[in-house]
């Protein structure tokens, strides 16, 4: 699994060098900086490590930024370049839904497993909702105990072989509930085969565990 995500470096208010990139502030001030899009691989243990930064550029030595996603091109080329032989799955925000990032990794020979906001590619929410009646069975639920008492719910709904301009993408929509608090949602969309055995981790380590 490797993460993709843009970061700051360094920034100035003024400019020290043609390859600065601007943004302005409420306040009309321009700031220079060097934004920077970092490849890291996400271990299972936690560790994180390092594959590969590409820094955010003028598009062509034009005024014109070019900005997280072109930027994700040449990282995501680079990476490839750098570990031809690896199984990758691309692990990234909202920023990267859409078909681009899609045919990127089709074209590289990766998985993605993309953060789906409501606000993200509306068609492919129209069809989740259209097809959702007939996926009933796609779902499961958990509820697990943690150490210090507190009874965890998780939930989640997958919808499959949704066309998104000739894309065959999956949605996984996932609700944690703790206790009596207000549950927290999420979505992605990904090009991993989803089913009841790898949609929620089941392993042991829980004090207590039941299916829905």
């Amino acid at each position: 699994m490797v993460v993709f995500d843009g970061t700051g470096t360094i920034q100035f208010r003024h400019r020290h060098g043609a390859g600065c990139l601007t943004r302005t502030l409420k306040n009309g001030e321009t700031l220079y900086y060097h934004p920077v899009l970092e490849a890291k691989l996400v271990c299972a243990n936690g560790l994180v490590v390092s594959l590969g930064s590409e820094f955010e550029r003028h598009d062509d030595g034009q005024d014109t930024q070019d900005g997280e996603l072109k930027a994700f091109d040449r990282l995501a080329r680079t990476v490839k370049s750098d570990f031809p032989p690896r199984r990758i799955c691309l692990l990234a925000d909202g920023l990267y839904a859409g078909q681009p990032t899609c045919e990127l990794c089709q074209e590289l020979g990766w998985k993605y497993l993309i953060v789906l906001t409501d606000e993200d590619l509306p068609t492919v929410w129209q069809w989740v909702q259209r097809l959702r009646p007939f996926v009933a069975r796609n779902q499961r639920t958990l509820h697990w105990q943690r150490p210090n008492g507190q009874k965890v719910r998780q939930r989640c709904w997958w919808t499959t072989q949704i066309d998104d301009h000739g894309q065959t993408v999956h949605v996984l929509e996932y609700e944690e509930t703790i206790e009596d608090q207000t549950g927290s949602r999420w979505a992605w969309i990904t090009n991993l085969d989803l089913t009841w055995d790898n949609c929620l981790d089941s392993r042991s380590g829980r004090l207590t565990e039941m299916e829905d």
